[in-house]
């Protein structure tokens, strides 16, 4: 089925608009209506991936201007700067989509990416890539304000490139894995870990899970961009590869919120804010994201900073926020980088 596409809705038209399971499972319904001029605008979001198809209609269609939604890229495999996939892997599309894509309906709900108006930045970079496609991003951060990064996994020696990019402020997450309750999530300094949900509000059965787990947004039976004979369209998907885009994306919003907040920061208001879901399989509790909240609560931040700390009308400088819960909720060796 070929999507239908909505123009850019007032905050208004949201109130009228049947929203997807998943965009109510994490609030993002809420958020367009509170917060609708944070949407990503002028941000990058980089997709570390096995490419991505900017001529799906969801991803804007075009490449590589400042009016494109995949403003920039490179073709690690290949050697191109044409970071499209020539072997018709749609994964790196999908997570694009999920994170930044356009809004459209299907079947008569209404879908968006967590950030829409965000730009992506397509790389290609798998099998063997992903520590080039990181020293890319590092060079080219400032040029298009890249300040989250989704990446699928941090295979190399990519430990320093990793930390590099965190002490820039760039959030970066990761799929926790598809193998199942058995097999715990891995943990690598720098990076978020993100596994799924059912529509249910239970951990998805698939999902690879244990104490370095951060975030499990719905990841089961989501709306995901792909081309099925040829066709682009779009269709339900299952995996955490579907899930941590949307953390991505909620990172840009907060960046757009707060250009000064720090990766931890931005994961402290997550987890503060997220819809606890407590595992019987690990005995552990997760946090479901919440955009509306996580939103208000930095918005609330953001406000009490200014006016704690006043700056001149001449200076555009903006000052960091302290997040006083950081400390007292998160484990202490889960804020060390």
């Amino acid at each position: 089925m070929q999507p239908t596409f909505f123009e850019p809705l007032e905050s208004r038209s949201y109130l009228s608009v049947t929203w997807g399971v998943q965009g109510q499972q994490v609030s993002q319904n809420l958020a367009a209506i509170h917060f609708p001029k944070i949407d990503g605008s002028h941000e990058s979001i980089a997709v570390i991936d096995s490419g991505v198809d900017y001529t799906h209609p969801l991803l804007g269609g075009t490449f590589g201007s400042r009016r494109s939604k995949v403003v920039a890229g490179w073709n690690f495999v290949e050697k191109s700067p044409d970071p499209s996939p020539p072997d018709q892997n749609w994964h790196g599309t999908a997570t694009a989509a999920i994170a930044a894509g356009l809004g459209y309906t299907n079947g008569g709900r209404y879908f968006q990416g967590i950030a829409p108006a965000a730009h992506i930045v397509g790389l290609r970079a798998f099998p063997g890539h992903v520590a080039d496609a990181l020293k890319w991003i590092i060079a080219n951060r400032s040029t298009y304000n890249i300040v989250a990064v989704e990446l699928l996994s941090p295979a190399g020696h990519t430990s320093g490139l990793i930390q590099t990019l965190n002490s820039q402020g760039v959030f970066i997450s990761e799929p926790s894995g598809n193998s199942g309750p058995t097999q715990v999530a891995g943990h690598y300094d720098g990076i978020y870990m993100v596994g799924s949900t059912d529509a249910d509000g239970t951990i998805s059965s698939f999902t690879q899970r244990g104490p370095n787990l951060d975030l499990v947004p719905p990841g089961n039976n989501v709306m995901v961009a792909w081309n099925q004979a040829g066709m682009h369209t779009e269709m339900p998907g299952q995996g955490t590869s579907w899930a941590a885009p949307q953390v991505a994306g909620a990172a840009a919003l907060l960046k757009q919120i707060n250009p000064a907040i720090t990766p931890r920061q931005i994961m402290g208001i997550l987890k503060r804010t997220g819809t606890p879901i407590h595992d019987t399989v690990s005995g552990l509790t997760y946090e479901q994201l919440n955009l509306d909240g996580a939103l208000t609560v930095a918005a609330a931040s953001k406000r009490a900073s200014e006016k704690a700390q006043p700056v001149e009308p001449s200076l555009v400088l903006v000052p960091p926020v302290s997040f006083n819960y950081i400390a007292s909720e998160k484990p202490a060796q889960d804020d060390l980088f």
